[in-house]
């Protein structure tokens, strides 16, 4: 859709409510890239501290985000979701996906390892 979209509008073929669509669509992604990377140094997510998302290309797979999605769904509505997207998709990007999925692992992890160390301290 996107690849579409851009291809139409280098060749002014884009209608203006597409215009608005494509602005809306990539100022979601950039606003959520941001806030991505950084809680990629906020977080301290060894994994990602040298690659931005713009320049990896991890992502999960269809079958991975709806596992994930069914597992934490008290977090579903805090996940970003593009407003514009197709009407057969969802809304939600694999990129950022995988991100949001590593940081919560390394999230509980961290809280695992400090849990331990306050339950041996305590004993």
């Amino acid at each position: 859709m996107i690849d579409h979209w851009l291809w139409c509008l280098h060749r002014n073929e884009l209608s203006e409510n597409d215009i608005q669509k494509l602005n809306t669509y990539l100022l979601f992604y950039k606003y959520w890239n941001q806030e991505i990377n950084l809680a990629t140094k906020l977080f301290k997510v060894d994994e990602f501290a040298t690659h931005p998302i713009e320049r990896n290309r991890k992502k999960m797979t269809t079958d991975e985000i709806r596992t994930f999605l069914g597992e934490n769904k008290a977090i579903r509505e805090f996940l970003p979701w593009n407003p514009v997207h197709f009407s057969f998709d969802w809304g939600y990007d694999a990129r950022q996906m995988h991100y949001i999925c590593t940081f919560l692992k390394h999230v509980d992890y961290d809280i695992r390892v400090k849990g331990a160390a306050e339950l041996d301290a305590a004993s």
